[in-house]
């Protein structure tokens, strides 16, 4: 209410950080002797990327892999079908 009174901020920002340092200033200082930990578990990360799929292959999957490439029936041309063909 006092802002819209006055039109500016009820206090500077140097009391605002005064304030917060008095407040919040031993949680503050213990943060800061915190150990960096460099020593990441690499197996616990999470690779960049889409996740490789484990899937177990089956002898379908070899059947799918020998077909014919796939022909378009209205045009007869290769590597699209009827509903993807531009004519």
């Amino acid at each position: 209410m006092l802002f819209h009174l006055l039109s500016s901020p009820a206090c500077s920002p140097p009391a605002d950080k005064a304030i917060a340092l008095i407040l919040y200033g031993q949680s503050l200082l213990a943060t800061v002797r915190w150990a960096k930990n460099s020593s990441r578990d690499k197996e616990r990360l999470r690779g960049r990327g889409r996740p490789k799929v484990n899937r177990i292959r089956n002898e379908m999957d070899d059947l799918i892999e020998h077909q014919p490439p796939q022909t378009c029936s209205k045009c007869g041309q290769q590597g699209h079908n009827k509903r993807r063909c531009g004519k």
